[in-house]
């Protein structure tokens, strides 16, 4: 009988568990929504560019995030070799070349940032930058990264 009770407990903590993670799981859903309702209002790429990072301060509470589309603002040549070469996202120590610039007077306090390169056939055509939390047993794990790459500067 006390075998039971213990097994009912646990099955009870992982229902909770599950629950919590179906919750979660439905708050994401709801702002992957409201994030993609809301890119249908861009007229163009400069609007696109200027509003998705304001949708995910607004939205996924991102405080930081950066988007640049190389037809709209073209980066440095620096900026675009290292893009070019980046083929999965990557957490960086410091910022590559001038990305920090891109989160204005903020960018110098940040560390830790993720770049994502956007590749549109086989070039890159943006860039999705946004700053990273050294990862802890809170940190989700697809916010997580491997700081593995540092840029020559």
């Amino acid at each position: 009988m006390v075998a039971l009770r213990e097994k009912n407990i646990g099955l009870e903590t992982k229902l909770r568990e599950l629950i919590e993670y179906a919750k979660e799981n439905d708050a994401l859903q709801h702002k992957v929504h409201d994030f993609i309702v809301a890119l249908f209002a861009a007229r163009d790429l400069p609007t696109l560019q200027e509003m998705i990072p304001h949708l995910l301060k607004d939205i996924f509470a991102v405080p930081h995030a950066a988007l640049r589309l190389w037809q709209v603002n073209p980066p440095s040549v620096e900026v675009l070799a290292f893009a070019d070469t980046q083929t999965k996202p990557v957490c960086l120590h410091q910022a590559a070349h001038e990305t920090a610039d891109w989160f204005g007077e903020s960018g110098k306090q940040l560390h830790f940032l993720r770049l994502l390169s956007l590749h549109a056939a086989a070039t890159p055509s943006a860039c999705w930058c946004w700053p990273a939390k050294r990862s802890n047993a809170s940190t989700p794990r697809w916010a997580s990264c491997s700081c593995s790459v540092s840029p020559r500067r």
